[in-house]
């Protein structure tokens, strides 16, 4: 689990395990933060 700025990071990952040799389903559990917000 982890945190990406925007919905294209997100798919954009799950494409990429998607292409992993052997990898049949890929279940995306990333949460969203826009850059900026929670930082101090």
């Amino acid at each position: 689990m982890g945190l990406v700025e925007s919905l294209e990071q997100k798919q954009a990952v799950t494409v990429a395990a998607e292409n992993v040799p052997g990898v049949s389903h890929v279940e995306n559990h990333l949460g969203m933060m826009p850059r900026g917000v929670g930082y101090m």
